[in-house]
């Protein structure tokens, strides 16, 4: 698993998201070379599980932006 960003930490803290639980969801942030969506400044992958808790192909992409860009954000992609 790649490391959490301090950004995206404090992100999800905001939630209520501890450290053991972006552990164990496998939280991680996504590389600055795989943003797709102009105007974001970073970004972290959350994925999904099924119901035995194997990861499936489904994940959330949490994007954070440095000023509002007039644009709404694509939150979920496929990892593919």
């Amino acid at each position: 698993m790649n490391s959490l960003a301090a950004e995206h930490r404090a992100d999800a803290a905001r939630s209520g998201l501890t450290d053991e639980i972006l552990v164990a969801l496998q939280i991680e942030s996504v590389r600055p070379q795989d943003l797709t969506v102009p105007g974001a400044a970073s970004a972290y992958r959350i994925p999904y599980f099924t119901m035995d808790g194997t990861r499936n192909y489904f994940e959330r992409w949490r994007y954070l932006f440095l000023q509002h860009t007039g644009v709404f954000p694509i939150l979920w992609a496929s990892r593919q």
